[in-house]
């Protein structure tokens, strides 16, 4: 009985080491694709350097999915100028807030930490950080492009 029940929580131990949140409902396309300002707006570009791992989030604007980010990918979304909260969810929802000006670039990089469960039990949290715009700029040289599927915009549209 204890060699049973010693194999159960092994087996549970290694197994739940981490939660990452959902696959990712993004498609990553071969050629990157950067863009200035549209006239009136500001874009934001989110990215992810390569990690170890495989760790994706999606992204949302208010009630908006615009996008996701996995290991040494990137996108970037037209924003209206004026404050906006972005945010991602896995086991809790974590915020960023940003206010936008027409004609400016913004680059937000999305990392993540480990939330505690206690035995080994842990969920990669998401953490959004504005990085300087040269750095951000030279970052997602290196990445690749990716954008919403469109199965996953309908399904979150009501959200």
């Amino acid at each position: 009985m204890k060699r049973i029940l010693l194999i159960a929580i092994a087996t549970f131990l290694l197994a739940s080491c981490a939660v990452t949140p959902p696959i990712r409902d993004f498609n990553q396309h071969a050629t990157n694709v950067y863009v200035e300002p549209a006239p009136g707006m500001g874009v934001v570009y989110f990215y992810q350097e390569s990690l170890i791992g495989d760790v994706s989030f999606p992204v949302w604007d208010d009630r908006k999915k615009i996008g996701g980010v996995s290991p040494g990918t990137y996108f970037f979304y037209q924003a209206a100028p004026g404050d906006h909260i972005f945010w991602s969810e896995t086991d809790v929802k974590r915020f960023f807030s940003l206010k936008i000006e027409a004609g400016k670039k913004y680059f937000i990089y999305v990392s993540w930490d480990e939330g505690g469960y206690g035995l080994g039990f842990t969920a990669a949290r998401p953490l959004f950080s504005l990085a300087p715009e040269w750095m951000g700029a030279e970052a997602v040289k290196s990445m690749k492009y990716a954008t919403l599927a469109e199965t996953d915009r309908t399904r979150d549209a009501g959200r």
